[in-house]
């Protein structure tokens, strides 16, 4: 077990370092136009740092042995998206961006400091609602907003 999250702890830490420069690289004159469906380069940074903040706070309930709050479940997606969002509608790209990057590295910290028994604890909803879980997720979260940057005609 031990070997396996060590794996996936590197595999977020490659992730986060892959769209922490594909957001750097994200060229200026862009950051403001709707390229993401109906997001923008910040939006897309300021959903991430919702639910970073979010996966914090849960993983904090659960190492102080406390039961979950405010899961989000599939029906409310978009919702909390929308909602994490427009709360930072009117912040500027350096405001975004640092909560972005702090965001990524207070969620690695609080990955890297859960015991190996709370890897395997339930903190969600359901019996599959672990740390391991959640990692796994935020690892192809980020995979599929890279594919959605890569794909863009930018230049």
């Amino acid at each position: 077990m031990l070997n396996d999250v060590n794996l996936l702890i590197t595999e977020l830490e490659s992730a986060i370092k892959e769209m922490t420069s594909a957001v750097n690289n994200f060229p200026e004159n862009k950051r403001n136009e709707i390229v993401f469906g109906e997001w923008t380069i910040k939006d897309v940074m300021s959903h991430f740092s919702g639910w970073n903040l979010l996966t914090i706070k849960q993983l904090g309930l659960l190492t102080s042995g406390k039961p979950p709050m405010d899961w989000i479940k599939d029906s409310q997606l978009d919702a909390f998206n929308k909602y994490e969002v427009e709360k930072r509608s009117g912040k500027s790209w350096d405001q975004i961006y640092d909560e972005f990057t702090a965001s990524w590295g207070n969620l690695l910290n609080k990955y890297k400091s859960l015991s190996l028994d709370n890897w395997k604890s339930q903190y969600g909803p359901s019996a599959e609602d672990t740390p391991h879980k959640s990692i796994n997720v935020d690892i192809e979260h980020i995979q599929e907003h890279l594919v959605e940057i890569e794909q863009l005609p930018l230049i």
